[in-house]
Protein backbone atom coordinates (compact mmCIF):
# COMPACT_ATOMS: atom_id res chain seq x y z
CA UNK A 1 0.00 0.00 0.00
CA UNK A 2 1.03 3.69 -0.33
CA UNK A 3 1.26 5.83 2.57
CA UNK A 4 0.84 9.32 2.39
CA UNK A 5 1.48 13.08 3.07
CA UNK A 6 3.90 12.60 6.49
CA UNK A 7 4.65 16.30 7.10
CA UNK A 8 7.93 17.09 9.02
CA UNK A 9 9.63 14.09 9.58
CA UNK A 10 12.46 13.17 11.75
CA UNK A 11 14.26 10.09 11.47
CA UNK A 12 16.63 8.82 13.84
CA UNK A 13 15.53 4.95 13.93
CA UNK A 14 14.82 2.31 11.23
CA UNK A 15 11.97 2.71 8.51
CA UNK A 16 11.61 -0.67 6.55
CA UNK A 17 9.42 -0.16 3.48
CA UNK A 18 8.64 -3.48 2.06
CA UNK A 19 6.27 -2.32 -0.65
CA UNK A 20 4.39 0.70 -2.42
CA UNK A 21 5.64 4.14 -1.21
CA UNK A 22 6.52 5.64 1.17
CA UNK A 23 5.71 9.70 0.43
CA UNK A 24 7.04 12.05 2.68
CA UNK A 25 5.51 16.22 1.46
CA UNK A 26 7.57 17.87 4.85
CA UNK A 27 10.70 19.22 5.83
CA UNK A 28 12.98 17.10 7.46
CA UNK A 29 16.33 15.52 8.86
CA UNK A 30 17.70 11.85 8.80
CA UNK A 31 20.38 10.27 11.04
CA UNK A 32 18.46 6.86 10.98
CA UNK A 33 18.08 4.31 8.27
CA UNK A 34 15.58 3.77 5.35
CA UNK A 35 15.38 0.64 3.89
CA UNK A 36 13.33 0.50 0.92
CA UNK A 37 12.95 -3.28 -0.99
CA UNK A 38 12.58 -4.32 -4.53
CA UNK A 39 9.39 -2.86 -6.10
CA UNK A 40 9.02 0.00 -3.13
CA UNK A 41 9.45 4.01 -3.40
CA UNK A 42 10.68 6.02 -0.85
CA UNK A 43 9.30 9.87 -2.64
CA UNK A 44 10.39 13.03 -1.19
CA UNK A 45 8.73 16.18 -2.39
CA UNK A 46 9.78 18.86 -0.08
CA UNK A 47 13.44 19.65 1.65
CA UNK A 48 15.20 17.12 3.47
CA UNK A 49 18.75 16.74 4.76
CA UNK A 50 20.58 13.91 5.75
CA UNK A 51 23.45 14.36 8.22
CA UNK A 52 24.04 10.76 8.73
CA UNK A 53 22.48 7.55 8.08
CA UNK A 54 21.24 6.54 4.52
CA UNK A 55 18.99 4.87 2.10
CA UNK A 56 19.70 1.51 1.13
CA UNK A 57 18.23 -1.41 -0.65
CA UNK A 58 17.10 -3.08 -4.01
CA UNK A 59 13.88 -0.11 -4.73
CA UNK A 60 13.69 3.88 -5.49
CA UNK A 61 14.67 6.79 -4.05
CA UNK A 62 12.51 9.29 -6.08
CA UNK A 63 13.39 13.29 -5.02
CA UNK A 64 10.60 14.91 -6.84
CA UNK A 65 10.99 18.92 -7.15
CA UNK A 66 12.25 19.69 -3.65
CA UNK A 67 16.11 20.26 -2.30
CA UNK A 68 17.61 17.02 -0.79
CA UNK A 69 21.03 17.36 1.06
CA UNK A 70 23.16 14.43 1.29
CA UNK A 71 25.83 16.36 4.12
CA UNK A 72 26.61 13.04 5.91
CA UNK A 73 25.41 9.42 5.72
CA UNK A 74 24.94 6.87 2.52
CA UNK A 75 22.47 6.88 -0.08
CA UNK A 76 22.71 2.97 -1.46
CA UNK A 77 19.89 2.28 -2.89
CA UNK A 78 19.36 0.52 -6.19
CA UNK A 79 17.35 3.48 -8.34
CA UNK A 80 17.39 7.73 -7.71
CA UNK A 81 15.28 9.15 -9.70
CA UNK A 82 15.39 13.29 -9.76
CA UNK A 83 12.56 14.88 -11.04
CA UNK A 84 10.81 17.94 -12.00
CA UNK A 85 13.07 21.10 -10.28
CA UNK A 86 14.75 18.87 -7.87
CA UNK A 87 18.08 19.39 -6.35
CA UNK A 88 19.99 16.88 -4.72
CA UNK A 89 23.17 18.27 -3.07
CA UNK A 90 25.85 15.52 -2.37
CA UNK A 91 28.35 17.90 -0.28
CA UNK A 92 29.34 14.99 1.93
CA UNK A 93 28.49 11.08 2.76
CA UNK A 94 28.52 8.80 0.30
CA UNK A 95 26.11 8.77 -2.82
CA UNK A 96 26.62 5.27 -5.27
CA UNK A 97 23.44 4.20 -6.32
CA UNK A 98 22.96 1.75 -8.96
CA UNK A 99 21.14 3.70 -11.58
CA UNK A 100 20.42 7.58 -11.83
CA UNK A 101 17.75 9.22 -13.64
CA UNK A 102 18.24 13.20 -14.11
CA UNK A 103 15.14 14.81 -15.66
CA UNK A 104 14.39 18.38 -15.55
CA UNK A 105 16.51 18.48 -12.11
CA UNK A 106 20.21 19.25 -10.38
CA UNK A 107 22.71 17.29 -9.24
CA UNK A 108 25.40 19.12 -7.92
CA UNK A 109 27.83 19.18 -4.41
CA UNK A 110 31.26 18.93 -3.69
CA UNK A 111 31.53 15.48 -3.02
CA UNK A 112 31.84 12.77 -5.95
CA UNK A 113 29.62 10.17 -7.15
CA UNK A 114 29.80 6.83 -8.31
CA UNK A 115 27.24 5.29 -10.48
CA UNK A 116 27.57 1.30 -11.17
CA UNK A 117 24.42 1.11 -13.72
CA UNK A 118 22.82 2.91 -16.02
CA UNK A 119 22.76 6.99 -15.67
CA UNK A 120 19.52 8.38 -17.55
CA UNK A 121 20.06 12.13 -18.59
CA UNK A 122 16.55 13.45 -20.02
CA UNK A 123 17.29 17.07 -18.84
CA UNK A 124 18.85 19.38 -16.19
CA UNK A 125 22.27 20.49 -14.95
CA UNK A 126 25.26 18.27 -13.38
CA UNK A 127 27.28 20.92 -11.28
CA UNK A 128 29.88 21.34 -8.39
CA UNK A 129 33.43 20.44 -7.67
CA UNK A 130 33.27 16.75 -7.35
CA UNK A 131 33.22 14.24 -9.92
CA UNK A 132 30.18 11.94 -11.82
CA UNK A 133 31.64 8.77 -12.55
CA UNK A 134 29.32 7.06 -14.99
CA UNK A 135 30.53 3.45 -14.77
CA UNK A 136 27.60 2.07 -16.39
CA UNK A 137 27.11 4.35 -19.38
CA UNK A 138 24.61 7.55 -19.60
CA UNK A 139 21.98 7.20 -22.05
CA UNK A 140 21.14 11.24 -23.19
CA UNK A 141 17.46 11.42 -24.07
CA UNK A 142 14.88 13.54 -24.46
CA UNK A 143 15.06 17.03 -26.83
CA UNK A 144 16.44 19.59 -23.73
CA UNK A 145 19.57 21.02 -22.87
CA UNK A 146 21.93 19.15 -20.40
CA UNK A 147 24.79 21.74 -18.55
CA UNK A 148 27.55 19.98 -17.13
CA UNK A 149 29.36 22.52 -14.64
CA UNK A 150 31.33 19.61 -13.17
CA UNK A 151 33.73 17.11 -14.66
CA UNK A 152 31.73 13.71 -15.84
CA UNK A 153 33.73 10.20 -16.30
CA UNK A 154 31.87 7.70 -18.71
CA UNK A 155 32.86 4.55 -19.35
CA UNK A 156 30.70 2.09 -20.89
CA UNK A 157 28.66 1.40 -24.63
CA UNK A 158 25.60 3.95 -25.26
CA UNK A 159 23.78 5.79 -27.61
CA UNK A 160 23.14 8.93 -27.77
CA UNK A 161 19.53 9.59 -29.27
CA UNK A 162 18.97 12.62 -28.00
CA UNK A 163 18.78 16.19 -29.51
CA UNK A 164 20.24 19.58 -27.77
CA UNK A 165 23.46 20.35 -26.53
CA UNK A 166 25.66 19.97 -23.43
CA UNK A 167 27.39 23.43 -22.43
CA UNK A 168 29.35 24.36 -19.23
CA UNK A 169 32.37 24.51 -17.47
CA UNK A 170 32.89 20.89 -16.83
CA UNK A 171 35.25 18.47 -18.63
CA UNK A 172 33.09 15.18 -20.27
CA UNK A 173 35.98 12.46 -20.44
CA UNK A 174 34.77 9.42 -22.20
CA UNK A 175 36.64 6.39 -20.19
CA UNK A 176 36.07 2.94 -22.21
CA UNK A 177 33.67 1.43 -24.06
CA UNK A 178 31.68 2.85 -27.54
CA UNK A 179 29.74 6.45 -27.37
CA UNK A 180 27.50 6.04 -30.57
CA UNK A 181 25.90 9.07 -31.81
CA UNK A 182 22.29 8.30 -33.16
CA UNK A 183 20.33 11.80 -32.94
Amino acid sequence: GNLIGFSDVQNTGTVQIDNGTLRIDGNGTNTGTFTVASGADLLFRNDYTFSSGGVSGLGTLEIDGSDFDLFGGTIGVQNVDLNSGATLDVSGGGFSPTNLLLDVATLTGSSDVTLSGLTTWDDGTMSGTGTTFANGGIDFTGYANRVINRDVEHSGTRTWTASGSIPGTGTFTHQAGTLTMST
